[in-house]
């Protein structure tokens, strides 16, 4: 015995320890979770990322809303996309404003003609022409008496708007007919005086409703302009008086509530330029028909002088005409005002636009953004307009928040010996908690491919430089064998998954692969 030991003492202690080392590697796979055993093939997403940790930095950001009412034809951006200024964003169906600026042409060319015709000394149907004169004048006070009423209308429209719906959670009825804030300030005088004239906006506005019904049904469209005028300048007294209150320093006026009063505002700027507009050229109408009415008199009985002197004014308005509707026209088209990325976009082809209702939304070179640096590797992997997630460790977010590149450096930051480069991803969420110079955490995709077979790249063996094997379970009754196949393969991600070209199907079951051609 002593001497088989002495023989073999050495193969039997190396033996020993290789058990030993086997039994700690399977223990220690144990302790950590069971052994992947199998994978199935299945449809999925290939994403190549770059991780890499930033700050946040402030800057500008901006929201759009048409200048008139109408239907949007057509949106020329999409969220997400990076824009520069001067970018036509979106337009309304032209279809009306085209007409008028046709008709506005023709009447432009008729009244220059007619003053040719008198300079020359023609007078051939004369009279005729000062009648169309005086007819589209008369057409065009229409117009203007049509959509001045429409103008009052929106306008008391968007009071009772304002006032039932935007600041409902601003100013409440709290008991009876008595209204209170729903924040507090340190100027109880000036809340006083918001509650109370909240209160009698409730029977102003009944009145103006009533006032309206009643000058429409007296053709008095001037008189509705002023009314409305005046209604939207009380609305606007007080969500100025709002507004006031909630920026005060000691105010526990919440972002909504400051949102809901800054987008009131808004819309009553809009409002009273709107109807200041209508005014004027309701105006502008009434006194075109004067002047046509006064030229066909002054074409009949006045002397050749008088009635060029006429027909020069009549060429001056017909092109102030021209003018007022290319403007409308102009103001059919929403144009960015700053570049940026458009963050939102709040409605779609077919549906009508209001003034002063938020359409767009463009992060700009001064909101909220993520500044970065990446290593020369990871840089070249990215470019402007990739998506990208952000987490900050400061905020407990649902989900993280959505963003996309819109600057890399071209050159190199002062960084030692190691060059990094600055990359800037504006946000495309909105997130009421951000402040600058908190730390974020940044996946930006890269590359992403969907809808793709995909499979754990850790179950495919390269054999040769293009082939790859991997080892597929097949059924056959209740035997179960491996079957090696080879595969094609495509794009790999940064999650440990690899696309397949060809060579599977979805439902496939794979095991780590083997060698051996078959197994039970």
């Amino acid at each position: 015995m002593k001497e088989f030991w002495n023989n073999y003492k050495s193969k039997i202690i190396w033996t020993l320890l290789l058990i030993l080392i086997v039994w700690g590697i399977v223990a220690i796979r144990k302790q950590g979770g069971e052994e992947v055993k199998n994978a199935q093939v299945k449809m999925g997403t290939i994403k190549e990322t770059v991780k890499v940790t930033g700050s946040v930095r402030s800057q500008n950001d901006t929201s759009l809303s048409f200048e008139k009412s109408g239907t949007v034809a057509k949106i020329y951006v999409t969220e997400g996309q990076s824009i520069k200024a001067g970018t036509v964003l979106m337009s309304l169906s032209g279809g009306d404003s085209r007409a008028q600026v046709l008709e506005a042409e023709a009447n432009l060319k008729a009244e220059e003609a007619r003053l040719q015709n008198l300079k020359e000394g023609a007078r051939t149907e004369e009279v005729d022409l000062k009648k169309i004169t005086l007819s589209s004048a008369e057409s065009d006070k229409k117009i203007a008496t049509t959509n001045a009423f429409e103008s009052a209308r929106n306008a008391l429209s968007s009071g009772l708007d304002i006032l039932g719906y935007k600041l409902r959670d601003t100013i409440k009825n709290s008991s009876g007919d008595e209204y209170s804030l729903t924040f507090s300030s340190c100027n109880a005088s000036l809340e006083a005086d918001v509650a109370r004239n909240r209160k009698d906006l409730d029977s102003f506005v009944k009145k103006w409703e009533s006032d309206l019904s009643v000058l429409e049904k007296n053709g008095g469209a001037k008189e509705a302009l002023t009314l409305s005028l005046g209604g939207t300048e009380r609305v606007r007294t007080l969500t100025s008086s709002l507004s006031d209150l909630a920026s005060l320093s000691c105010a526990t006026a919440s972002s909504k509530t400051q949102q809901d009063i800054s987008t009131a505002k808004t819309t009553l700027n809009a409002t009273v330029s709107d109807i200041n507009n209508k005014i004027s050229l309701l105006s502008a109408a009434h006194n075109a028909v004067s002047r046509a009415s006064a030229d066909l008199t002054l074409t009949t009985s006045s002397p050749v002088s008088s009635r060029v002197a006429s027909a020069e004014a009549a060429v001056s308005a017909a092109y102030a005409r021209l003018l007022s509707a290319k403007n409308t026209q102009n103001k059919n088209s929403l144009i960015a005002p700053i570049a940026g990325v458009v963050s939102s976009v709040g409605i779609e082809e077919g549906e009508l636009a209001s003034v002063g209702k938020t359409v767009v939304r463009i992060i700009g070179t001064n909101s909220y953004k993520i500044t970065a640096k990446l290593t020369e590797n990871d840089v070249a992997k990215v470019s402007i307009g990739n998506k990208a997630e952000v987490t900050l460790p400061a905020l407990s977010l649902e989900k993280p928040l959505g963003g996309v590149i819109t600057s890399i450096d071209s050159a190199e930051s002062d960084s030692g010996s190691t060059p990094l480069y600055t990359v800037k991803i504006s946000l495309t969420d909105e997130q009421d908690l951000l402040k600058s110079g908190m730390s974020a955490d940044v996946i930006i995709v890269t590359s992403e491919k969907k809808d793709v077979l995909v499979i754990p790249f850790s179950f495919v063996t390269q054999k040769e430089k293009d082939m790859y094997l991997v080892s597929v379970e097949k059924k056959e009754g209740d035997k179960t064998t491996l079957e090696e196949k080879e595969v094609i393969l495509g794009k790999k991600g940064t999650d440990g998954l690899i696309e397949v070209v060809a060579g599977l199907a979805a439902g496939d079951l794979l095991r780590p692969h083997t060698p051996t051609s078959s197994k039970k």
